[in-house]
This record gives structure tokens, C-alpha cells and sequence, in this order.
């Protein structure tokens, strides 16, 4: 790939020459198809460059290109230049000082820092963590003890909320087709005693994870990353919401058949049941994928 400005239309016609289709890849990477039609006609700005890169590593891996010679065309196509590798010089440590009158100029971290400072700040990590979970288990409590007065306030909100959207169904199957508070709970979907599937997958991603969701009927959601609450309650037909994650992302959908969803690109559509299951589900930052299904 000698001419930078067309070194995608040379990835492409290497991909030909090898009879390789793009579905071909799209299976094997788990990564969606339309983002290897972009590499091959240069639309190279459609994803963040962190992403860009990893696909477009994956795809020259498929297709027995150098992958390493494709970034530096990458980045000198998209950037105009090629950052050089840093070159790593060590200098030898001489094992006695010539002089030994002479003052070490090297610091002694272990008499830096004493034994006192070592203890506080050991002592200050676990009263950290301690009131994390102690506001996490005064969270949970709350939520577990709400007053039925309270919870029935939220139906019928929920009620008045679905009576009043337009639907092709009749406002009693609206309503029946999902459960009747406003939010997905812990205790009124996801018993143990209801799991009928589980099921655990590794895919081609890593974090920063960016999630899609496509509400296909009207339905409800719930997606937390770090104990952060990303979003909990309803979406209704054709909404769309996306949700990023610094590390282990979790989501919870009230019916596999109800939403379409992607994680940088990849859909987890074909991991989820295509039954009418409640669908529990993780995401860890090595790729590891964990579906969990439950009977409503």
C-alpha cells in the first residue's frame, strides 16, 4: 500500500482477490457489517479513531493484510503524519559509587514514606469503601420498604401514561404486557426461582462500552455501569437511547422480543432468546458476556 490516499480501495480490492465477503467477516468479528463498508470507502470519521482502529486491525487480521502498515496508512490518511514509536534507552546502574564519600542522589522511597503514613492511608481506603456500601445498603432498603401508597401512585401514573399513547392494541393488553411499577425491580422480575436460561459468550470488545438500545415495542429498561443508575423506566416504540460505560455494564430488558441493542457496534441481538423472556444481562471489561433469562 504504497499510495496512502487509496490504501482503503487497496484493502478492498486484496479482500476480492482472496473470494472474502464482508458477511463472512461481520460473522467471525461479531462486529457490525456497515462498519467494514465504511473502512473500504474511506468514510473513516463515522466512529470515534480508538474504534476505527480496532475494526480496522480485526479486518485486516480476516482478510491477511498487514494490520500494522494499514494504521500507519490510517493515521497518516486521517491525521497527515505518523507518530514515531519512542525508542526506550536504559542506562546501566553501577553497582558501587566510585566515590563512596559521594551522596546517592537516588530516592529511597521505602524511608519516604513511614510505616504511620502506610497505616492511615490503608485505614483511609476501608472507611472509604465501608461508607460506599453502607449508602448502598441503605439505597437498597429504601427501595425495598416504599409504601404501597407510594408504589400504587406510580401505576397509576403508569396507567394514565399508557391509556393516553396511541397503540394498535387495546388499552388492556397495553397495559398487561408489562409489569405494573413504573420501574424494573429487583424482586418483582428477576426471582432465581423464575431463571429458565443461562448462558455466558465472549466478543471482540472492550471498554469504553457504548450501548444502543432500539425499543421495538413499547417496553422497559434498565442499565447501570460502575452502580451507576444509567436508566430505569419505559421506552416506548421506535425510541432509541444510548448509554456508555467505563467498565462493567449491566441491563435488564422486560422482553428479549421488545428491544434491538449493539455494544461499540456489535449487535447482541442474536445472544438474546427470541422468546418472551425477561432478559437480564453483563458485560465485563474483557468480553466476557453473561445472558440470564426469566419467565414473566
Amino acid at each position: 500500500m504504497t499510495n496512502v490516499d487509496t490504501f482503503f480501495k487497496n484493502l478492498k480490492a486484496h479482500r476480492e482477490s482472496q473470494g472474502i465477503n464482508l458477511s463472512e467477516i461481520s460473522e467471525r468479528t461479531k462486529i457490525n457489517e456497515k462498519y467494514f463498508d465504511s473502512i473500504e470507502n474511506g468514510q473513516l470519521t463515522v466512529l470515534p479513531t480508538v474504534y476505527m482502529r480496532l475494526f480496522l486491525r480485526s479486518y485486516c487480521f480476516e482478510i491477511g493484510a498487514d494490520p500494522e502498515q494499514a494504521l500507519k496508512d490510517f493515521e497518516l490518511y486521517t491525521t497527515g503524519k505518523v507518530s514515531p514509536i519512542p525508542e526506550l534507552k536504559f542506562q546501566p546502574v553501577e553497582e558501587e559509587l566510585k566515590d563512596p564519600n559521594t551522596k546517592s542522589e537516588l530516592i529511597d522511597f521505602g524511608n519516604s514514606l513511614s510505616r504511620k503514613n502506610i497505616i492511615y492511608f490503608i485505614i483511609g481506603i476501608v472507611i472509604i469503601f465501608s461508607l460506599v456500601k453502607f449508602v448502598s445498603y441503605l439505597t437498597q432498603e429504601t427501595e425495598s420498604t416504599m409504601p404501597e401508597t407510594q408504589i400504587n401512585s406510580e401505576n397509576n401514573d403508569e396507567i394514565s401514561e399508557i391509556l393516553n399513547t396511541p397503540d394498535n392494541r387495546t388499552d388492556a393488553q397495553a397495559f398487561s404486557s408489562l409489569p405494573q411499577p413504573s420501574q424494573l425491580i429487583e424482586s418483582y422480575v428477576y426471582d432465581t426461582r423464575k431463571m429458565v436460561q443461562q448462558e455466558a459468550y465472549r466478543i471482540n470488545t472492550q471498554p469504553p462500552f457504548i450501548m444502543t438500545v432500539t425499543a421495538e415495542a413499547r417496553t422497559k429498561v434498565h442499565i447501570t455501569s460502575l452502580g451507576s443508575n444509567l436508566f430505569n423506566g419505559i421506552m416506548n416504540v421506535g425510541d432509541s437511547r444510548s448509554f456508555t460505560g467505563v467498565d462493567t455494564l449491566k441491563f435488564d430488558f422486560w422482553s428479549a422480543q421488545h428491544v434491538k441493542t449493539d455494544v461499540n457496534g456489535i449487535d447482541l441481538t442474536p445472544y438474546l432468546s427470541t422468546t418472551d423472556r425477561a432478559v437480564r444481562g453483563s458485560l465485563v471489561t474483557d468480553g466476557s458476556l453473561s445472558i440470564q433469562l426469566y419467565i414473566h
